[in-house]
């Protein structure tokens, strides 16, 4: 009985009535929806009288949005088609209300369609169809001992899916998924605001938040209303493709100069122009690019177990990335998703700085590492050129999806989608790129990036800025380098351990976190590069220390035993330390949060440079180093910058465009679909932007060298014969 109660209500949010009167469903559908009397027969005149349209809308100052109301609702009863798309198009409640199926968006398309013509309809107004989504709140009001309010608590509690994710009505953030609201579309006249529609839904209310035990709001935000002349192609989308293609049409016109002037023997021919240009023209060759992305040989000195290691942190990212946007899907099923949500194992991805921090340790670890190569061999640091060769390395790219975003992004997601889920970052991209070419754009929070991705991009970049002094300071002092470095780790642990007690901060994603939690971790903690430079000290300092060794260090065996249980000690509480926080019922406990952010990322970012240590000395095991090192990683590490940069966009368009309920699956979260999206568009991005832009940027700075094919050059016949008797008589002579 009370959930049959709880549906009329939820019905009652798109039934129509005179909010100035006490609130009749039956009343209001034979007072608002008459159909002729010849139409009382039919399927939709039954409709209507079933769910009645919206209530009148506008307040006392909007005197042309009740005009527009009133003719809606008249010539609805008289089944004008544009009334008809208008009413059809908004939301109606569905069934499976228990399991979380509270996310009905309507159709944007239909409504933006609906237009009503004054020659069609004898004279009168031009009205066309606006579409909003609104956030529905819910809360019992009655006391829990009552077993009556007792079981009213239980049946919301499954409709909003045990709050897995919640969001209150005074934050109304919705940039991150969440359980909490009804999420309804609704398509009004274009002459009302969203201010009108949010007034009368709340007036409309009004009577039942009294009546029922319930407490219904109803927010609507500034952006939450779009109607068709927003989604224009203006010239910004024309330049953006137009650019686009034009480094399509570059790296073809690159591919295929290589092509005409390339020998039988695979040397590549001069030409009467070996200028700059043509050296450019070469570096954006897609069939150069491809020889050096699958080319597997690499120098003997290079750590080849750190592209095992970025593969499988990539790959986590990815699930991670793919499970918070699924969460935007409108499954009928949700409670159920929660319900999967919850569990130990589960801590593999709501402990997610672990596999953040694992770039950021593998980042100042190949800085480190190459640095002070160069110092030992008694070169100098030249930090300008480092600065601009990095610079020009990951820049372009960001740049490049960030325009694609600002400017293409909302032609490829669904009108409904585009007011819930990627609005708010289309919105920030078209105030303006110049915080994602400065490196600034962490600095406004999260929630108003432009291209969230690229937090990690900005924060290691600010690292980066810090990491030739650090050094420097290292190989200069070596024997105070120690104290000081430790001393650093622990200043940096304390204002960590501080910064959450005070803010209440979350160090890891529990059960039921509220996304304003969430935002507000993210933009204290999670993209300040001062609270994130833990791990980055510590891949600094192994590089320091495989550089003098010149990983060569003997340990023995009890040392190797001591050092690797202590690595996976310090693996298993970065992991699993916190664990019942994935339970129902957890409780946010600030110390907890707060000793956790202070030790994770010191257990974590040892544990994984015990883990490189052990691979670079050879100590670890022979099928580790087998695993870690196979050389089909080595090419996947070479596409993880474009992976990770390419996931979101792809994922959020394939959410985006899911308009309508469907059931959950396992099989949801590694789509084949996305994959091969994603594989597609970072194997482009690298070929196309990643890969020539090395060279670009060893061109500007004078270290450029010719394309070198001798490697790729099949031998002769009579080569082939030669080279293997050489090889036959060097066994032979070393087996005597």
């Amino acid at each position: 009985m009370l959930l049959l109660t709880l549906s009329s209500l939820l019905i009652a949010l798109v039934a129509a009535a005179d909010f100035k009167e006490p609130f009749n469903a039956t009343a209001a559908a034979s007072s608002c929806v008459r159909p002729p009397a010849e139409a009382d027969a039919t399927a939709l005149a039954a409709l209507l009288r079933l769910v009645p349209p919206l209530p009148l809308l506008g307040g006392s100052n909007n005197y042309q949005c009740r005009l527009h109301s009133r003719l809606f609702h008249e010539e609805l009863n008289q089944m004008k088609m544009w009334a008809l798309k208008m009413y059809d198009a908004s939301s109606k409640i569905g069934s499976s209300l228990l399991n979380g199926n509270l996310v009905h968006l309507g159709d944007f398309e239909q409504c933006v369609s609906a237009v009503r013509t004054p020659e069609h309809v004898g004279g009168g107004p031009r009205i066309r169809g606006k579409y909003c989504a609104a956030s529905v709140y819910l809360e019992p009001v009655g006391a829990g001992a009552n077993g009556k309010w007792r079981e009213l608590h239980a049946i919301i509690d499954l409709m909003k899916s045990h709050d897995a994710m919640s969001n209150e009505y005074q934050n109304n953030d919705l940039h991150l998924p969440t359980f909490s609201p009804v999420q309804l579309g609704f398509c009004i006249p274009d002459s009302c605001g969203h201010e009108d529609l949010e007034d009368s839904l709340n007036e409309m209310l009004k009577p039942i938040n009294i009546s029922s035990g319930i407490d219904f709001k109803v927010r609507l935000g500034q952006k939450s209303c779009r109607n068709a002349d927003e989604n224009q192609v203006d010239r910004w989308t024309v330049i953006t493709i137009i650019f686009v293609a034009s480094l399509l049409m570059f790296a073809l016109a690159g591919t295929l100069h290589e092509k005409a002037h390339t020998a039988e023997n695979g040397a590549l021919l001069p030409t009467a122009h070996e200028g700059t240009f043509r050296r450019l023209l070469l570096a954006f060759s897609l069939r150069r690019n491809w020889r050096s992305l699958v080319d597997t040989d690499v120098p003997e000195d290079e750590l080849s177990c750190l592209h095992g290691l970025r593969c499988f942190a990539s790959l986590m990212i990815y699930v991670i990335h793919k499970v918070v946007f699924i969460l935007f899907h409108p499954f009928s099923n949700r409670t159920d998703v929660s319900d999967l949500l919850e569990g130990d194992w589960t801590m593999i991805f709501r402990a997610f700085w672990n596999w953040v921090d694992a770039f950021v340790v593998l980042s100042g670890l190949l800085t480190s590492f190459y640095a002070f190569k160069k110092l030992r061999t008694g070169q100098r640091l030249n930090i300008p050129k480092m600065y601009f060769q990095r610079y020009l390395k990951f820049t372009p790219m960001v740049f490049v999806w960030s325009l694609i975003l600002q400017n293409l992004m909302q032609h490829q997601v669904s009108g409904q989608n585009l007011v819930r889920i990627v609005g708010p970052y289309v919105d920030n991209c078209k105030r303006g790129l110049l915080p994602v070419l400065t490196y600034t754009s962490v600095f406004n929070g999260l929630n108003k990036m432009c291209y969230p991705p690229a937090h990690q991009l900005v924060t290691d970049m600010h690292m980066y800025i810090l990491s030739p002094f650090i050094m420097l300071g290292i190989w200069k002092y070596p024997k105070k380098a120690p104290f000081v470095f430790c001393a650093t780790l622990a200043v940096l642990a304390a204002a960590k351990y501080s910064v959450v007690m005070q803010n209440q901060l979350g160090s890891f994603l529990f059960y039921g976190m509220s996304t304003e939690t969430m935002v507000k971790s993210a933009n204290i903690i999670y993209v300040n590069a001062l609270h994130r430079l833990t791990p980055y000290l510590l891949g600094l300092g192994l590089g320091y220390v495989l550089q003098i060794t010149d990983c060569k260090q003997v340990l023995s065996r009890v040392q190797m035993a001591a050092g690797t249980a202590i690595a996976i000690g310090c693996a298993a509480y970065s992991m699993f330390g916190v664990s019942h926080s994935s339970r129902k019922g957890y409780i946010y406990q600030v110390n907890e949060a707060a000793v956790f952010a202070t030790f994770q990322p010191l257990m974590w970012g040892f544990a994984l440079c015990w883990l490189v240590y052990s691979c670079a000395t050879k100590h670890a095991p022979g099928w580790l180093l087998r695993l870690l090192t196979w050389r089909g990683f080595i090419i996947y590490s070479r596409l993880s910058y474009a992976i990770y940069l390419t996931q979101i966009y792809i994922v959020a368009v394939n959410v985006g465009n899911a308009v309508h309920s469907s059931r959950f699956g396992v099989h949801r979260i590694f789509d084949m679909n996305d994959i091969a999206m994603v594989g597609s568009a970072s194997l482009l991005s690298t070929l196309i932007l990643l890969l020539p832009l090395q060279d670009v940027s060893l061109l500007i700075s004078g270290g450029y060298k010719p394309p070198n094919y001798s490697k790729y050059i099949k031998p002769s016949p009579e080569e082939h014969i030669e080279e293997k008797q050489q090889e036959r008589a060097v066994k032979c002579q070393a087996e005597e």
